[in-house]
């Protein structure tokens, strides 16, 4: 899976623009939602990522303890 080799790649229809990309990336200067809308989706990729990469943790630790022996 590409997620497997590049934890943080997002697909490019998880999260769809309001805006057609093309039309906020213009020759205008960035306005206030322009900031708000990066801030938003720099939160969003930092909880996924910590969300992963706890999932990640989890699932190693459930790995490890299935695999010990019960004495």
């Amino acid at each position: 899976m590409e997620f497997d080799r590049h934890p943080d790649f997002v697909p490019d229809d998880f999260l769809t623009d309001v805006v057609p990309h093309s039309q906020s990336q213009g020759h205008h200067r960035p306005s206030r939602i322009d900031y708000v809308r990066d801030e938003i989706a720099a939160s969003l990729m930092t909880i996924i990522n910590y969300c992963s990469n706890m999932f990640r943790s989890i699932c190693k630790n459930l790995l490890v303890v299935m695999l010990v022996p019960c004495h």
